[in-house]
Protein backbone atom coordinates (compact mmCIF):
# COMPACT_ATOMS: atom_id res chain seq x y z
CA UNK A 1 0.00 0.00 0.00
CA UNK A 2 1.45 3.29 -1.14
CA UNK A 3 1.14 6.43 0.51
CA UNK A 4 -0.99 8.13 -2.06
CA UNK A 5 -3.33 4.86 -0.94
CA UNK A 6 -2.88 5.69 2.42
CA UNK A 7 -4.03 9.34 2.31
CA UNK A 8 -7.20 8.85 -0.16
CA UNK A 9 -8.51 6.13 2.22
CA UNK A 10 -7.80 8.45 5.39
CA UNK A 11 -9.62 11.28 3.34
CA UNK A 12 -12.35 8.70 2.69
CA UNK A 13 -12.83 8.11 6.32
CA UNK A 14 -12.87 11.45 7.08
CA UNK A 15 -15.76 11.80 4.34
CA UNK A 16 -17.35 8.59 5.52
CA UNK A 17 -17.17 9.40 9.52
CA UNK A 18 -15.92 13.12 10.22
CA UNK A 19 -14.10 13.67 13.48
CA UNK A 20 -16.60 11.93 15.67
CA UNK A 21 -16.23 8.78 14.11
CA UNK A 22 -19.78 8.84 13.70
CA UNK A 23 -21.21 7.35 10.34
CA UNK A 24 -22.43 10.50 8.90
CA UNK A 25 -25.63 10.39 6.30
CA UNK A 26 -25.44 11.04 2.62
CA UNK A 27 -25.97 14.38 1.76
CA UNK A 28 -28.83 15.41 -0.64
CA UNK A 29 -27.91 17.30 -3.72
CA UNK A 30 -30.33 19.16 -5.40
CA UNK A 31 -29.91 20.92 -9.20
CA UNK A 32 -31.84 24.40 -9.94
CA UNK A 33 -31.90 25.38 -13.15
CA UNK A 34 -30.62 29.31 -13.27
CA UNK A 35 -30.17 29.95 -16.24
CA UNK A 36 -32.18 28.74 -20.17
CA UNK A 37 -32.41 29.54 -23.79
CA UNK A 38 -28.12 29.49 -24.33
CA UNK A 39 -27.06 28.40 -27.92
CA UNK A 40 -23.93 26.32 -27.15
CA UNK A 41 -22.69 27.60 -24.10
CA UNK A 42 -18.89 26.29 -23.72
CA UNK A 43 -17.13 28.77 -21.17
CA UNK A 44 -17.94 30.94 -18.00
CA UNK A 45 -15.36 33.93 -16.83
CA UNK A 46 -15.55 36.43 -14.21
CA UNK A 47 -13.58 39.44 -14.90
CA UNK A 48 -12.37 40.07 -11.40
CA UNK A 49 -13.34 43.26 -11.26
CA UNK A 50 -15.79 42.97 -8.17
CA UNK A 51 -19.07 43.50 -9.84
CA UNK A 52 -20.34 39.93 -9.75
CA UNK A 53 -20.91 39.37 -13.03
CA UNK A 54 -19.93 35.89 -14.87
CA UNK A 55 -19.68 36.15 -18.88
CA UNK A 56 -21.03 32.91 -20.43
CA UNK A 57 -19.04 31.82 -23.88
CA UNK A 58 -21.42 30.80 -26.67
CA UNK A 59 -19.80 28.71 -29.40
CA UNK A 60 -22.29 30.71 -31.74
CA UNK A 61 -19.43 33.82 -31.23
CA UNK A 62 -21.19 35.55 -28.13
CA UNK A 63 -20.26 36.51 -24.81
CA UNK A 64 -23.22 37.08 -22.83
CA UNK A 65 -23.61 38.46 -18.91
CA UNK A 66 -25.16 37.01 -16.30
CA UNK A 67 -25.79 39.64 -13.54
CA UNK A 68 -26.66 37.12 -10.86
CA UNK A 69 -30.31 37.39 -12.29
CA UNK A 70 -30.63 37.51 -15.34
CA UNK A 71 -28.70 37.56 -18.83
CA UNK A 72 -28.66 40.94 -19.54
CA UNK A 73 -30.43 41.75 -23.05
CA UNK A 74 -27.54 42.91 -25.09
CA UNK A 75 -24.25 40.51 -25.76
CA UNK A 76 -21.00 41.67 -24.02
CA UNK A 77 -19.63 40.98 -27.45
CA UNK A 78 -21.00 39.37 -30.69
CA UNK A 79 -18.58 38.11 -33.44
CA UNK A 80 -20.48 36.13 -34.71
CA UNK A 81 -19.89 36.96 -37.72
CA UNK A 82 -16.14 36.10 -37.71
CA UNK A 83 -17.02 33.03 -36.14
CA UNK A 84 -17.31 29.58 -37.93
CA UNK A 85 -19.21 27.89 -35.29
CA UNK A 86 -20.50 24.17 -34.88
CA UNK A 87 -18.56 20.93 -34.24
CA UNK A 88 -15.30 21.44 -33.08
CA UNK A 89 -15.20 25.64 -34.23
CA UNK A 90 -16.60 28.48 -32.81
CA UNK A 91 -16.08 31.08 -29.96
CA UNK A 92 -14.37 29.16 -27.38
CA UNK A 93 -13.66 31.43 -23.97
CA UNK A 94 -12.49 34.79 -22.98
CA UNK A 95 -10.32 35.62 -20.46
CA UNK A 96 -9.79 38.86 -18.61
CA UNK A 97 -6.17 40.66 -18.14
CA UNK A 98 -5.28 40.35 -14.62
CA UNK A 99 -5.59 44.88 -14.92
CA UNK A 100 -8.67 44.46 -16.06
CA UNK A 101 -10.44 47.04 -13.84
CA UNK A 102 -7.49 49.56 -14.96
CA UNK A 103 -7.11 48.51 -18.32
CA UNK A 104 -10.22 47.06 -19.90
CA UNK A 105 -8.03 44.51 -22.12
CA UNK A 106 -9.89 41.06 -22.37
CA UNK A 107 -9.00 38.21 -24.99
CA UNK A 108 -10.86 35.69 -26.71
CA UNK A 109 -9.94 32.61 -28.51
CA UNK A 110 -12.24 31.53 -31.44
CA UNK A 111 -12.27 29.75 -34.98
CA UNK A 112 -12.36 32.34 -37.91
CA UNK A 113 -14.47 31.78 -40.85
CA UNK A 114 -11.52 30.21 -42.77
CA UNK A 115 -11.42 27.67 -40.15
CA UNK A 116 -8.53 29.10 -38.63
CA UNK A 117 -7.67 29.49 -34.58
CA UNK A 118 -7.66 33.22 -33.34
CA UNK A 119 -6.34 35.06 -30.02
CA UNK A 120 -7.94 38.35 -29.61
CA UNK A 121 -7.31 41.28 -27.41
CA UNK A 122 -10.31 43.62 -27.31
CA UNK A 123 -10.93 46.47 -25.24
CA UNK A 124 -14.37 47.18 -23.17
CA UNK A 125 -16.31 50.45 -24.24
CA UNK A 126 -17.12 53.45 -22.27
CA UNK A 127 -20.12 51.39 -21.08
CA UNK A 128 -19.20 48.42 -18.72
CA UNK A 129 -21.09 45.98 -20.30
CA UNK A 130 -20.14 46.25 -24.26
CA UNK A 131 -17.15 45.30 -25.66
CA UNK A 132 -15.90 48.46 -28.08
CA UNK A 133 -16.10 45.97 -31.16
CA UNK A 134 -13.65 48.03 -33.06
CA UNK A 135 -10.83 47.73 -30.46
CA UNK A 136 -10.22 44.18 -31.95
CA UNK A 137 -6.43 43.54 -31.98
CA UNK A 138 -5.37 40.03 -33.55
CA UNK A 139 -2.33 38.72 -31.31
CA UNK A 140 -2.37 35.46 -32.60
CA UNK A 141 -3.79 33.14 -36.15
CA UNK A 142 -2.71 29.62 -36.46
CA UNK A 143 -4.25 27.72 -39.60
CA UNK A 144 -5.73 24.41 -38.88
CA UNK A 145 -5.64 21.68 -41.48
CA UNK A 146 -8.79 19.81 -39.93
CA UNK A 147 -12.27 21.17 -38.80
CA UNK A 148 -11.76 18.69 -35.74
CA UNK A 149 -9.84 19.30 -31.88
CA UNK A 150 -9.62 23.22 -32.39
CA UNK A 151 -10.65 24.16 -28.95
CA UNK A 152 -8.79 25.55 -26.71
CA UNK A 153 -9.39 28.03 -23.22
CA UNK A 154 -7.47 30.90 -22.53
CA UNK A 155 -6.16 31.61 -18.84
CA UNK A 156 -4.16 34.37 -16.99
Amino acid sequence: MGYKTKIRGFYLLIMLFGFSGVLKATPEIQIEAVITGLDNPVAIAQAGDGSGRLFITQLTGQILIFDGNQILPKPFLDIGSLVSAGSERGLFSVSFHPEYTNNGFLFVNYTDINGDTVVARYSVSAEPNVVDADSASILLTVPQPFANHNGGQLQF
